[in-house]
């Protein structure tokens, strides 16, 4: 995936990245001739920003090579002064399993098997998650999000040129459902620099503007090691310090008991609402 696409919602991260790249004006000649008219270079389509952010980050060889990876580092709420540990595990073709520590909160699990998306925290306890929130997480669960764009989204399309914290970029606008999404590129880096969207929490839909920064190499790949997002007027920070590639255990997605009972009702549910649905029917 290489692109965090996090969501850090109190405590808990909903993955996260993107790639940015931003086109230059041509200079004008140090003599320009009397009405001279200097023309903008024509926009990239959608496919050619893709195409040079995923070479950007290693290429697509590398990327189809590794299959699971575990990122651990930091979580933090600076304006709270609150940081606590971290650890994302995610696995093909669409595993992933997040754990956070924070001091007063407790630690918060949050997870999708490739079919149930789930939360288990100290405020809340277990849960299942549901409608636009499940949709995105599972978005963000999927291995090779970043080469699988137009299969994801119903709309993927560049929109414009548009500075992102202050580096000149490509903007392109993506679209599944009701879910809206701008991500930024960075033209000369061609990596992805950050987002701006309405993302789904455990309290509706709110804005969220992420960045994705300092990029490091793991294992051929590029990866934004510091990912932050402002939502609900709150800045919240992740930290990779530490990747490791291919040793991610099968166990770790399994799901915790208490979600699986859960998850186990809730199809029992369906199954009765499907056979009461055929019974009525016949």
């Amino acid at each position: 995936m290489t692109r965090f696409k996090t969501i850090l919602l109190a405590g808990t991260t909903v993955a996260a990245a993107f790639s940015l790249s931003a086109i230059t004006h041509a200079q004008a000649p140090a003599n320009p001739a009397p009405n001279t008219i200097q023309e903008e270079a024509p926009l990239p389509t959608a496919q050619q920003v893709i195409d040079a952010y995923i070479k950007a980050i290693g290429g697509e060889k590398a990327m189809k090579a590794q299959k699971s990876r575990m990122l651990s580092g930091t979580m933090s709420i600076p304006s709270m002064a609150m940081e606590g540990p971290m650890v994302i595990y995610q696995a093909r073709p669409n595993l992933m399993m997040l754990e956070i520590s924070l001091p007063g909160m407790g630690k918060s699990l949050q997870g999708f098997n490739g079919k149930v998306g789930w939360s288990v925290d100290a405020m809340r306890g277990p849960s299942l998650m549901t409608g636009d929130m499940l949709n995105e997480f599972k978005r963000d669960a999927d291995f090779d999000s970043e080469m699988n764009l137009f299969k994801v989204f119903d709309e993927v399309k560049v929109v414009g040129r548009e500075d992102f914290e202050g580096t000149p970029c490509i903007k392109m606008f993506l679209k599944k459902g009701e879910m809206e999404q701008h991500r930024f590129y960075d033209e000369k880096t061609h990596l992805l620099l950050g987002s701006k969207a309405k993302v789904p929490t455990q309290m509706g839909k709110v804005d969220a503007v992420t960045s994705t920064t300092d990029y490091k190499t793991f294992d051929g790949l590029k990866i934004a090691t510091r990912t932050s997002i402002e939502l609900m007027g709150m800045k919240q920070v992740m930290v990779v310090d530490k990747v490791v590639i291919d040793k991610v255990e099968p166990d770790v997605f399994k799901l915790p008991p208490a979600i699986k009972a859960l998850a186990d009702a809730e199809e029992k549910k369906a199954e009765e609402k499907k056979a009461t649905e055929t019974s009525s029917g016949s």
